[in-house]
């Protein structure tokens, strides 16, 4: 078995994906106190940090994920509230089955490409790591 050494990785950061609060309650946009129903999703230390600073007020999450996918499914199907990355929200919000919490606060998370300096394929990965400036967050 061979150690592997922080030198011997390279991480580079390759987005900052916006995290909005939506709601399938269209009174509830601009209207916080309205919000039901909150799944939390565990988004990092940082991020649960901000949120609980920021809502110390509000009711106590009813459902709790690792998963932002598993939460907007759940979201979808039983309605509520989240905070969800923007990109995956989109559809959802043009077709009216998603709204966004305008005066909620809105948290950011980075995306970091980590890899090996010698691995044979740091060509490629070096390569998609230069599309993501092109790809709509």
């Amino acid at each position: 078995m061979s150690l592997l050494f922080v030198e011997d990785l390279i991480t580079e950061k390759v987005a900052t994906v916006p995290l909005h609060l939506v709601t399938t309650e269209p009174s509830a946009c601009n209207d916080i106190t309205l919000l039901d129903n909150y799944i939390m999703v565990d988004y990092g230390d940082a991020i649960n940090a901000q949120y609980r600073r920021d809502f110390q007020m509000a009711a106590p999450a009813k459902h709790y994920m690792s998963q932002p996918r598993i939460a907007l499914n759940f979201l979808l199907d039983l309605g509520g509230s989240a905070y969800l990355p923007r990109q995956m929200t989109f559809e959802y919000i043009e077709k009216k089955k998603l709204y966004i919490v305008d005066e909620a606060p809105v948290y950011s998370r980075e995306i970091f490409a980590a890899y090996l300096a010698k691995s044979q394929k740091v060509s490629v990965i070096e390569q998609t790591i230069q599309l993501f400036p092109y790809v709509t967050l």
